[in-house]
């Protein structure tokens, strides 16, 4: 058996809270580095300086990749996510390097599929600064293992 929720586990409304991460310049660095998105606003420091924020911003998805790892660090997803179904996020303010994030993860929607052996299961994130300010919204909805699938009760 899985160590995370199964379908059965899941309760509409149910939040909770990861553990902070800061995210520095060199993380800002590395992931413009993996995903090739060398955009001046991210990796010049003389540009940003001029710009609005006036500071190197991190990538959009970064932050959100780094909110989805917190979140996997609670073991609640580890051994019964068998697919990513969805995967959306609205970008509400920036994060700089040196900002710490963290996210309340509520579990928005909670399903059985038709067949009773795996459900489907709406993540809902607010990723906050250290500040406490809402830096994006999104979610990820994942199908998840049953319980009862697992045990052999469900063909």
């Amino acid at each position: 058996m899985g160590l995370g929720l199964y379908i059965e586990d899941c309760k509409i409304g149910t939040t909770y809270k990861t553990n902070g991460r800061t995210i520095d310049q060199s993380d800002i660095s590395l992931f413009a580095g993996l995903v090739g998105d060398f955009s001046t606003i991210h990796t010049d420091a003389e540009y940003a300086k001029a710009m609005p924020h006036g500071a190197r911003i991190a990538h959009g998805p970064l932050t959100t990749s780094c909110a989805i790892g917190l979140f996997a660090q609670l073991g609640l997803v580890d051994g019964t996510v068998i697919a990513l179904l969805n995967f959306s996020f609205d970008m509400k303010s920036v994060v700089r390097g040196g900002d710490t994030i963290h996210a309340l993860v509520t579990i928005s929607e909670a399903r059985t599929t038709s067949k009773k052996n795996s459900g489907v299961v709406k993540f809902s994130y607010d990723i906050r600064n250290q500040n406490d300010v809402t830096v994006q919204l999104g979610s990820m909805t994942v199908l998840v293992k049953s319980r009862a699938a697992e045990q052999g009760l469900v063909i």
